[in-house]
């Protein structure tokens, strides 16, 4: 009988214990005791070879947690989203940096309602390395629409994989009021966002409502907001919020997305709408 050590582990017991059983059966070779010691150590090894899988399977699976085994070298798994922003404009989001060459193609997207009737895509800009603005011909309102992606690339030039291309959104008539806001940079690191409600404090102040990036993705952090008194803006002192950033670089062009800043009545007045802003530097 010839047994095979598993070097795959790391545990020197493990090891130790496979060479001594190996011995104990070499010496079995010329025992007189009959078939049943053999058959004992045979048991043993049998044994003992279970428990050495065991072990290497979990060291393994120890090491594997959060990899994902590429699909194949030439193909891309990722799931991108739509959202909505007028009954012309659709954003898809990616969670990885996209080409903008492959990106700007506005062939590259399919947009087809529940009867199988495209929706005609005008135009396509890359906004942020992960977003793409798409502009549409009329939505009808209510109708669901699938957005199908093909042949966008990744920065590295990989394929989005065909079965992780797909997305849906809900369609915007042309007469439906979309709640708005407005941006004005105050200071290199001080922006007012402007709403077309009276706010809710609660939300209004939350800073985890509000993510600010440049066009590369890069967050500019916020570290404080509240809404802004009767005494800064006699205007808009109980429809804008001042947000405290970190500091900007001046010309860099930043997107602003607030969710769920409601009005006074607990209405969200932050949907479907994300605005820019240019970076200003530091006064003199």
């Amino acid at each position: 009988m010839l047994l095979v050590i598993k070097p795959t582990s790391c545990f020197a017991s493990i090891m130790n214990t496979d060479i001594t059983i190996c011995k104990e059966l070499n010496m079995l070779k010329g025992s007189t005791n009959g078939l049943s010691e053999l058959d004992t150590k045979i048991n043993k090894v049998k044994q003992f070879d279970y428990l050495v899988t065991e072990s290497i399977i979990e060291f393994d699976n120890a090491f594997s947690i959060g990899y994902v085994k590429p699909e194949s070298n030439d193909y891309l798994r990722v799931m991108p989203t739509a959202e909505v922003k007028e009954y012309d404009t659709v954003d898809i989001t990616f969670n990885i940096a996209i080409d903008k060459n492959s990106a700007e193609v506005k062939d590259n997207y399919i947009i087809k309602d529940l009867k199988g009737n495209c929706l005609d895509v005008k135009e396509a800009h890359l906004i942020t390395n992960k977003l793409v603005r798409l502009i549409t011909g009329p939505q009808i309102s209510g109708e669901l629409y699938t957005v199908t992606v093909k042949e966008v690339q990744s920065i590295e030039g990989l394929v989005i994989q065909e079965g992780n291309n797909i997305t849906k959104f809900g369609g915007l008539g042309s007469g439906t009021i979309v709640n708005r806001y407005d941006c004005i940079p105050v200071s290199n690191t001080k922006v007012q966002i402007i709403f077309n409600d009276v706010l809710d404090k609660e939300t209004a102040e939350n800073n985890q409502n509000y993510i600010i990036y440049d066009r590369s993705g890069n967050n500019l952090q916020v570290y404080d907001d509240k809404v802004v008194s009767i005494d800064e803006d006699q205007e808009y002192y109980d429809k804008s919020v001042y947000l405290i950033t970190s500091q900007q670089t001046p010309g860099e062009l930043y997107t602003i997305s607030a969710t769920n800043v409601m009005n006074i009545n607990g209405e969200d007045i932050s949907s479907n709408k994300s605005i820019m802003f240019g970076g200003i530097g530091k006064k003199r």
